[in-house]
């Protein structure tokens, strides 16, 4: 009986990330998606080939998120295209978007933020825990909250 339950939990898993797969922009060639992964809006977000997204990793993507070939991002990170302005008087009416843009071989730690309108270069480390506020270029190590760049690549 438990293989059974197991079976069917498999495939019920399985079946939601292929729905969420199919209604994403765009889709690269061996892209994993680990189980528990959130798109919202994934018809704006793209992901290039050779990419893992790890285990319970949530995308908002109403603003665009683009992510580009052999990208690792790893368990519970945070990548939001979208937020609310902190000055406005009623928070629901104050939605901004921004487009995420995560080039080629990027890796990116455990538990990492990233914020709308970022855009992290190619080749480069992000580490675990971090909260990335502005632009990262390319070939460098960034760690911290906010994100700082500690070491060339």
């Amino acid at each position: 009986m438990q293989k059974l339950i197991n079976g069917l939990y498999t495939l019920l898993v399985f079946s939601i990330r292929k729905v969420k797969i199919r209604k994403l922009q765009f889709i690269g060639k061996n892209v994993k998606i680990w189980k528990g992964v959130i798109i919202h809006s994934p018809d704006k977000v793209s992901i290039g080939s050779n990419t893992g997204v790890g285990d319970y990793v949530v995308m908002w993507g109403g603003g665009g998120i683009e992510i580009g070939e052999n990208v690792l991002i790893a368990a519970h990170s945070v990548i939001t295209s979208q937020g609310h302005a902190i000055d406005a008087d009623i928070f629901r009416e104050s939605t901004f978007m921004s487009k995420v843009v995560i080039k080629q071989n990027v890796w990116i730690g455990a538990g990492v933020l990233i914020m709308p309108g970022v855009t992290i270069g190619e080749s480069t480390i992000i580490g675990a825990g971090s909260v990335v506020t502005k632009d990262i270029p390319a070939n460098v190590i960034a760690i911290g909250s906010p994100a700082k760049i500690v070491k060339n690549r």
